[in-house]
């Protein structure tokens, strides 16, 4: 076999690879988004493409080398050619390299249309984003089912229990979303829209029995903030009713003087105009 014809081949092989995952990474979804909903082209996905455009980088790298090596006489023979013919040589030389200087700063400092061919990369990242579908914070697919819990402010054994009601295996509590989403064979948003639904359904269910059965503990002033009525007129009202109130009376003794129950009272205290 020899050498000069491989090492071009790999090089080709090496740069066209570079290319095509060049250039879907250039439109993949943000990491945040990616690993949220499994993003995935022709079955592989971003983390995927970013593993083969550095292994085939390393490879294109080791390839130009070798071949710089085996073609070494003849390049050298080329540059004394090209510093012989001064009026093609060192304008080629020159012009060559003032282009990329002028590519590498342009990129550096933000000027179009380097800037503008950027912008549009990050426009192209940004329509992957669905406010439906969107991680509730960054690379939540990383957190334990504890982390996670704890930051949406869920019950961690109800998290674990809502898990497993809505039919998925979970090995250990310590294991990440994106872990478990694996296991599952499905995806970290499939998993969180499955616990936000279960979770969010009872902490809302919980809120309004709290919101209609709690009021007993309350003052006049607590219930006003809560609700949002205001304590004079309220106060003002209790009067004509008889009974003598200040801000810092609790309701539950004022509704037993008026026969009914704490809540009520609140609804009849935000109802004064």
């Amino acid at each position: 076999m020899k050498l000069r014809p491989f090492v071009s081949w790999v090089i080709t092989w090496s740069f066209l690879v570079m290319t095509w995952t060049g250039i879907v990474l250039f439109i993949v979804p943000k990491g945040r988004v990616a690993n949220w909903i499994e993003w995935e082209l022709m079955g592989l996905s971003k983390d995927d493409y970013a593993a083969l455009h550095v292994t085939f980088m390393v490879l294109f790298v080791v390839g130009v080398i070798v071949h710089i090596v085996l073609n070494w006489k003849l390049l050298v023979h080329y540059l004394k050619n090209c510093q012989r013919d001064a009026g093609t040589g060192p304008k080629i030389l020159i012009s060559s390299f003032l282009i990329s200087l002028v590519v590498a700063w342009g990129t550096l400092a933000g000027v179009a249309p380097f800037s503008s061919f950027l912008d549009w990369q990050e426009e192209i990242k940004a329509s992957w984003e669905d406010p439906k579908t969107q991680a509730p914070y960054g690379h939540a697919e990383l957190s334990t089912l504890d982390a996670l819990a704890s930051k949406m402010g869920w019950d961690k054994d109800s998290a674990i229990a809502a898990l497993k009601e809505a039919g998925f295996t979970l090995t250990s509590p310590h294991a990440t979303v994106d872990e478990l989403a694996k296991e599952n064979d499905t995806t970290p948003q499939a998993i969180f829209d499955a616990l936000s639904k279960k979770l969010q359904t009872t902490q809302d269910s919980n809120q309004a029995v709290a919101s209609k059965w709690g009021y007993g503990k309350l003052s006049l002033i607590e219930a006003a903030k809560k609700e949002g009525f205001d304590v004079q007129k309220a106060i003002e009202f209790l009067h004509v009713k008889g009974i003598e109130a200040t801000p810092d009376s609790p309701l539950k003794p004022i509704a037993q003087s008026l026969g009914v129950g704490p809540s009520e009272l609140v609804e009849m205290l935000k109802g004064q105009p």
